[in-house]
Order: structure tokens, then sequence, then C-alpha cells
């Protein structure tokens, strides 16, 4: 239920979203290829994820999906650095490919920032230079010429009034599912890891059509909740209404890279867990135990994975093309 998008934010490394299936907790299942979900705990529908949230559909052949929603204002602190997107997409759901597209919504460095993109994924995710805003009203669709290797993806900002059409090649590409999400990109360094959810705050998804028809009338229509490692939910997600509309609430940021698991007492200079360190409260020198990430003591907690040149962040997973060959799109 993934897919995967890289972007070049700024000075920083191409970020790759992994716009497609959704991973799975390490607790329940394996994480990010060829991933499956987990089921929530009882009194929670649906199931969870790693990095997704929002509705796929699966069991059957999909040849197109298309949804609305307007860019969220994202909510930064100061130095804050963290991110989401949104965007509808074909294949990732248990497999690994995803032809996606759609809108990111940042905060880099305590500023908010907003972009456009598709991508065939495992090929890098093609930032698009059209401006984007906080509130513009988006409407997106992917295509897929069954029985060929191209899709078409369509992304209009109907408020800045611009439409950007790409067609490529996705091998792997079968449409065995269809999905609309939001997610928390993951960075791979050595290992993969899920960066910080920007708080977006709600994001309402309408008009969401999955081969031409409300996506709650299909059989195989899921609600995804994005949850951490400890299955508390990061976001919620809204049951379908009119079969055809939902929404995402921001919950929390997750568990970020490098800062350890919450109230665990390593990280953060607090020595063995509950800051006591050994009797006397001293801990190993400067109370400081092992930072997250480092083997020496007493020094400063080092990040397991940085953002510096060079990263690549990945929302989910996919399988990638290129260009399309001269705009081919079947009637």
């Amino acid at each position: 239920m993934f897919g995967s998008k890289s972007l070049a934010v700024g000075s920083m490394a191409a970020l790759v979203f992994a716009v497609g299936a959704p991973s799975a907790q390490a607790a329940t299942g394996p994480s990010n290829s060829s991933e499956t979900s987990t089921s929530l705990a009882a009194g929670n529908a649906g199931v969870g994820s790693a990095d997704w949230a929002g509705w796929d559909v699966t069991g059957g052949t999909y040849t197109s999906v298309s949804a609305t929603w307007t860019v969220p204002t994202v909510i930064c602190t100061t130095g804050e650095t963290s991110y989401s997107a949104d965007w509808v997409g074909l294949d990732g759901d248990g497999s690994d490919s995803v032809e996606q597209t759609g809108t990111s919504s940042d905060c880099d460095s305590g500023t908010a920032t907003y972009s456009a993109w598709y991508e065939f994924y495992p090929s890098a995710s093609v930032t698009l230079p059209d401006k984007v805003k906080a509130g513009d009203r988006i409407t997106a669709s992917v295509r897929w010429a069954k029985g060929t290797d191209r899709f078409e993806l369509v992304l209009t900002d109907v408020t800045q009034k611009w439409t950007k059409t790409e067609t490529g090649r996705s091998p792997s590409g079968t449409g065995a599912s269809a999905e609309v999400i939001a997610e928390a990109p993951s960075e791979s360094a050595g290992g993969t890891s899920v960066l910080p959810l920007a708080h977006f705050k709600t994001v309402t998804f309408s008009d969401v059509r999955v081969n031409g028809k409300a996506i709650g009338t299909l059989g195989g229509a899921e609600k995804i909740t994005m949850v951490d490692s400890s299955e508390n939910p990061m976001t919620t997600v809204s049951a379908l209404s009119g079969n055809d509309r939902f929404s995402v609430t921001w919950v929390s940021s997750g568990e970020s890279a490098g800062s350890g698991q919450t109230g665990s007492g390593f990280p953060g200079g607090s020595g063995f867990p509950g800051g006591s360190g050994f009797p006397g409260g001293s801990g190993f020198p400067g109370g400081s135990g092992f930072p997250s990430g480092d083997t020496q003591p007493g020094s400063d907690s080092v990040p397991a994975t940085g953002l510096g040149d060079g990263l690549s962040i990945t929302i989910g997973e996919g399988y990638a093309g290129g260009a399309g060959a001269g705009g081919y799109w079947p009637s």
C-alpha cells in the first residue's frame, strides 16, 4: 500500500516518499519492503501502518484512482523539521511498485514549505516547479492502460490554475491496489526509520473514485490508521461519508529518528532507565548514560540517522519506471 517518491527539499538531499504500501509495525510484521499492514486492537476498525493513513482497496484489478483535497496548513515549532505527504496511487499494497502523485506539507527548520510531485517508484520522485500554497484545492488521478506497463498521472492545482500530466512506465505495475493516503516519509540510511510527521491538523479527501466508482461501494475497501511502534495512534481516520469522503487528523509526530523510545531513559543524558544511573543517581560520567546512536559515555547524543547530504527518505515503497515515451496514451 505504499509508493515512493524522492524530493529535493532545499539544501537537503533527495527525499524518497514511498507513497505506496503502508509499513507494518516491527512488532507485528515486516517493515518497508513488500509491506503488509497489521490488524489494530479490538475496538479500532481497519489496519495499522507505520507511515500510512487513509483508505485503500485490494482484491481486484484497478485501472484508475482519483480524489480531491485541500493542501493542509502545517504547524511548525522553532527549528522543527518534519514531513507529510498527501497523494493518490495505484499498486503498493503488498507489491513492489507504486505509481503516485500528490502534495507535500513539511516543516523545514521551523518554516512551513509546500510542494507538488509525482513518482513511478522505485525511480526517484520528481518535484514539480509549480507554486503550491496551504489552502490550495488539489485534484489528482492515476490511470493504468490495462495490459501495458503505461501509467498516466494528472495533478491539478485548481487555486493556482495549473495542471501537470505525466506518463511513464512501471513494469511491475498490475493495478493490484488503489489508495488515497496521508503519509509520513521514512529515511533510508543504513536502515529505514519513519521521520517525524508534520502537524498538518486535518486533511479531507473527497470525490474518492476507484475505477470510476465511489471507493466505499467496492468490496475490499479498508481504513488504514498510522500508529507508532507501540501501536499508539499518530492519526485518526474517519469512516467514509457518502462512500467517497473521509478525513485524516494529526494526533502526534511519532518517534523521531535517534531519539529513542519515549520514556526509555537511555537517550537525553538520563543515565540508565529512570534517569538514576547507578545507586546515588550518578549514572556513568556526567550522568549522560549511553546516548542514542553513540557508544561513548558522556558524549552528546548522536542521532542514529541524520538529515545530512546524501540522505534518502522513503514514504512507503513502490516501483518505478522512468519517463513515458513521447506522451503516449492508449485511447
